[in-house]
């Protein structure tokens, strides 16, 4: 639009954070064939990227495989602490 104008100030550390990403992936090993293809599809993509970003892998199974070093799974439910 013209005449708008928009200054965005990052710190240099919010610049140099990795991006975090979470994913909802409940239906991994249920086998909901279409959606659990789709969601194993976008982190396989997701884990790929040369971006520095971190996968964050939310399922309701007893354990999954974690695939890269960037993807970390984490079990609905599971406290951490």
């Amino acid at each position: 639009m013209a005449g708008w104008h928009v200054t965005v100030a990052y710190s240099t550390a919010e610049l140099e954070a990795p991006i975090r990403i979470g994913i909802d992936a409940h239906m991994i090993g249920s086998r909901e064939t279409g959606n659990e293809t789709y969601v194993l599809g976008i982190i396989d993509g997701l884990a790929s990227l040369e971006e520095d970003s971190e996968l964050y892998v939310y399922h309701a199974r007893e354990r999954i495989e974690r695939g890269a070093p960037r993807v970390h799974p984490r079990q609905f439910g599971a406290h951490r602490a």
